[in-house]
This record gives structure tokens, sequence and C-alpha cells, in this order.
């Protein structure tokens, strides 16, 4: 509510909230163009990214972005057979893999994640170094590569959380969309 008052040539708004409930989730419903669009990720030589999450669906997609096609790298976080799966794709022709670049996978078997609860996940990469983190199960890779380069900030796609707009050109392996709740927002 806004009240307007004659103080002699100036104006004073004052704004009253009456029983204003904040926002601690965001929920999605899985259907087409049911996503969270968040800016782009500024990677640089450490990277983190962290939020919490519950879901019924033992299949679907929980985090994507891209470098825009620069280098096809891109972060995949999917649920597979209940179960959380990280795929990505880091650097640039410098790395010696021939004309197919390696498509790395994490994933984490200890936990699932169908269960309805809140689930924290944390993704973290250090130049050579990966860290999956769920709850209380950690995973880490080594990457054995020279360049570790994700892509540029101008030309990276934003980060989509739940689903992807249909019209974004993504290579994915997981193309389901979550139905969920997520919370902590993205801590990116």
């Amino acid at each position: 509510m806004m009240v307007f008052c004659d103080t002699g040539g100036l104006v004073a708004i004052t704004l009253t909230f009456i029983d204003v409930q904040s926002v601690a989730a965001i929920i999605l419903s899985g259907a087409p163009n049911s996503y969270a669009r968040y800016p782009k990720w500024a990677h640089s030589f450490e990277n983190s990214l962290s939020f919490e999450f519950k879901t019924k669906q033992s299949h679907g997609l929980l985090l994507y972005t891209d470098d825009g096609a620069v280098n096809g790298n891109f972060y995949s976080i999917s649920i597979s057979d209940g179960r959380i799966q990280l795929d990505f794709r880091l650097g640039d022709n410098l790395n010696d893999f021939g004309p197919q670049r390696l498509v790395n996978t994490i994933r984490i078997e200890e936990v699932r994640v169908d269960d309805n609860r809140w689930h924290s996940l944390a993704l973290f990469q250090s130049w050579e170094n990966v860290k999956l983190e769920l709850d209380a199960s950690l995973v880490f890779k080594i990457l054995n590569q020279r360049s570790f380069i994700f892509g540029n900030i101008l030309k990276n796609s934003d980060v989509f959380v739940g689903g992807v707009p249909q019209r974004l050109p993504v290579e994915l392996f997981a193309t389901t969309l979550v139905a969920g709740r997520y919370s902590n927002e993205m801590l990116i």
C-alpha cells in the first residue's frame, strides 16, 4: 500500500506489507518449458555451485549450461535411475584427444534422490580436480588433460535448472525435465 503525503513540496512514500511470506523454494512441474533460468556462469580457475532440491522423479535434468558451442563444453547434472550424474566437457583443442573430445562422467551411486526428500548438491572444479558432493557422499575425478577452459562469458549459455528451453540446441544425456523443488537459489 502506498500513501502519498503533502509535506510542503517533498513527497513521502510509506510502504506497508501485510502478511507477506517469503518464497523459500522454486517449484517446477516438469512440463515442457518448465525451468528456471539464471545468468551466465562466470567460469574461472576455481568454480563451484551448490543448491538443494527434492523430487520424486528417477530420471531428469537438474542443471545445464554450455559454452555457446565454442568448444563443445558443457555441464549437465541429471538424475538417472534415481542417482545423480554429472556429465561434462572442459578444455579446447590444446588437448590431444583426436577428432572426438571426451565427455567425462561422475555418478554418485550411494544416494537415491527420487525419495521426495531434500538433498544438498555441490559441484567444485579447480583446474584438473572435479568434486561432486551429494549430502554426505563425495566423488572426485582428476582430469588428464592440458586445458581446462570452459568458454567465454560473452558466449556461454545461461544456467538452466530443471529443464531447458525447447529452442536451445543442446546435446543432453538426460532430456526429461525434472518436477520438484529447488532452494537456496543457485550459488554460482
